[in-house]
């Protein structure tokens, strides 16, 4: 089953905006998915730390 969107508007800087179009273009991704992708990863790494805190 898909998860639901929601959508987010966002204010960056041009440089970061430019770094994403990059990033996602290698990647073969839009750049939603990229962000969507790198968030993923980094809320995962935080879970992995926080069971290792509590271990």
């Amino acid at each position: 089953m898909k998860e639901k969107k929601a959508k987010v508007l966002i204010s960056i800087p041009e440089s970061v905006k430019a770094w994403l179009d990059k990033a996602s273009g290698g990647n073969d991704r839009t750049v939603s998915g990229e962000i969507t992708n790198r968030l993923k990863k980094m809320m995962e790494e935080e879970r992995q730390d926080e069971q290792k805190q509590r271990a």
